[in-house]
């Protein structure tokens, strides 16, 4: 099959895109000129006169998809509107009612600390650890709060936090395991706490347990069967596929996204989705030999819902382009506006399958949440560190 787009310019494509929108080739039409792209907008092949001329028509796009049949489902967004922008950084961000007033708030953390604030209002509340630097957290029911603090001295110190009228409140302390409110039983409830062990070499651990809170401690319920390289931080339990058995959606070490079944790898996204500009590094060795042992993103859990009301769930989540993510080690601060992030719908029919949601924007998304018909999201632009501005968005489907 092939497309025709006289309106579509090459500058305005991507990888991304054209795998998202099943294209295998692109061929641009120009003045004398035929190129022809392959779907990493490789150029393949070209016929005519390639010598520069200073009047060239406008590039038309004709692209050919590939042979298998993609998904009948269509899904779509209202364009996004902005809520607000505020100075600094969100390096996660998650949306819920968390006051039970039929409104959602933002929870995020930064620099500064845990944050809670109104969508359109002020601060709820704010919580800074006492020691040790913030990894990533996760919202639970009834107003707690699963807070994962790295202590470069003393390993995990995560804490459980009960959100009051009073404030944050930290109810379990100095918690050396890799915390994580999950839907575990894939209904549409975040209520489960598991608890990954934290390994002093790799940073995560090889075991996963069920915890249950008694008496202000966490007391071990169950062991999860989870694959070797699952990892406690934006991890997803879902049942995509609809047979009455969880899949895990969990991040590769390359950044790609992937589904589990039974421990194994069932589907995985064809590219890396996954980048940040914050990170915690796991150090060992003496003074002037240290050894990066691992490094930690506060990597965002994709979010269950359903996006084209056929009453089958989907989830959302965000890849994000960073050229230059091999380099930012060596610059003094990471120009954000080189980034680009976009929402993606992955679903199951048949097969798994994934789609784009509007466009691409420029900046890093590193929040992101489902509240009634309303998709929500953090976008971050400037130079990190020192000079960033963040922006909230919402897109009604």
């Amino acid at each position: 099959m092939i497309i025709f787009d006289p309106n579509l310019k090459l500058k305005d494509l991507t990888p991304q895109y054209l795998l998202s929108q099943q294209y295998d080739m692109v061929f641009v039409i120009e003045e004398d000129v035929i190129k022809i792209f392959d779907h990493n907008l490789n150029l393949i092949r070209y016929y005519g006169n390639l010598s520069y001329k200073k009047s060239i028509k406008p590039s038309t796009i004709i692209s050919t998809t590939k042979v298998y049949q993609p998904s009948n489902n269509i899904f779509s967004i209202n364009p996004p509107t902005i809520l607000g922008k505020m100075k600094g950084e969100v390096f996660q961000a998650e949306f819920t009612d968390i006051d039970n007033d039929n409104n959602p708030e933002m929870i995020y953390f930064n620099s500064q600390g845990l944050f809670i604030v109104k969508i359109k209002g002020g601060i709820l509340a704010q919580y800074t650890p006492k020691a040790g630097k913030i990894v990533n957290f996760s919202v639970g029911p009834s107003g707690w709060i699963a807070l994962n603090i790295f202590d470069e001295n003393a390993g995990m110190r995560s804490e459980i936090l009960r959100y009051t009228k009073e404030g944050l409140v930290p109810v379990v302390t100095n918690i050396n395991l890799i915390l994580n409110f999950v839907d575990y039983t894939a209904q549409g409830i975040k209520d489960t706490l598991i608890g990954q062990t934290f390994d002093p070499e790799k940073f995560f651990g090889d075991k996963v347990y069920i915890l249950k809170r008694e008496n202000n401690q966490l007391i071990y319920v169950a062991q999860v069967k989870v694959s070797p390289d699952y990892k406690n931080i934006g991890s997803a339990f879902v049942d995509l596929d609809r047979d009455g058995n969880s899949e895990i959606i969990n991040y590769l070490s390359d950044g790609r996204l992937a589904i589990y079944k039974n421990s194994n790898i069932i589907w995985a996204s064809p590219y890396p989705v996954t980048k940040h500009f914050y990170e915690v590094k796991l150090i060992k060795g003496k003074k002037g030999q240290e050894i990066v042992k691992q490094i930690i993103y506060p990597w965002i859990t994709p979010v269950l819902t359903d996006i084209n009301k056929d009453k089958k769930k989907e989830i959302l989540f965000v890849s994000t382009n960073f050229p230059l993510e091999t380099v930012k080690g060596d610059l003094k601060y990471i120009p954000l506006n080189s980034a680009t992030s976009q929402i993606f719908v992955l679903g199951f029919e048949k097969t798994y399958f994934f789609k784009s949601l509007g466009a691409s924007q420029t900046g890093f998304i590193t929040g992101l949440g489902v509240f009634d018909n309303g998709i929500y999201y953090t976008l971050i632009k400037g130079k990190y560190p020192g000079d960033t501005e963040s922006e909230l968005y919402l897109s009604i489907f």
